[in-house]
């Protein structure tokens, strides 16, 4: 499954050099992560309160061209690998159908210690998995 999330790119985002600074791309995948997750229905606020969280373990970026002030980006997420305790998203942020930048983000599930368990059966939804579908918000 395919989520693809848009946004515009904002002033205070661009460096020096007037373009969206590679430490802004971090907020941008986080956010159409969070997106994907809630409309999966996947309740991060009950994965909480339940004392478990996922937390971002990797993050392998590649920078390709700029985004500029204004530019209506947006942001692909889907889930590429899966395994007991983590899984990798695949995320792309294009402009105009043109790459800007790719990443795979290693995430891990942890209870209230900090250790790595497996998802919670009722948080282990399909879309999490590997797949084809596609969506956009």
């Amino acid at each position: 499954m395919t989520h693809t999330w848009t946004t515009q790119v904002r002033s205070y985002e661009l460096d020096m050099h007037r373009h969206v600074n590679n430490a802004t791309y971090l907020n941008y995948f986080e956010a159409a992560r969070m997106n994907f997750l809630s409309s999966i229905g996947f309740d991060y606020a009950m994965l909480l309160e339940k004392g478990f969280s996922l937390f971002v373990a990797k993050i392998e970026a590649h920078y390709k061209a700029p985004a500029l002030l204004n530019d209506e980006i947006y942001v692909t997420t889907q889930s590429s690998k899966r395994k007991r305790y983590s899984g990798v998203f695949r995320q792309i942020v294009y402009r105009a159908g043109t790459e800007l930048c790719s990443a795979d983000i290693t995430w891990a599930c942890v209870n209230s210690e900090g250790k790595p368990v497996p998802l919670p059966e009722e948080f282990e939804l399909p879309e999490l998995q590997p797949g084809d579908k596609d969506i956009t918000i």
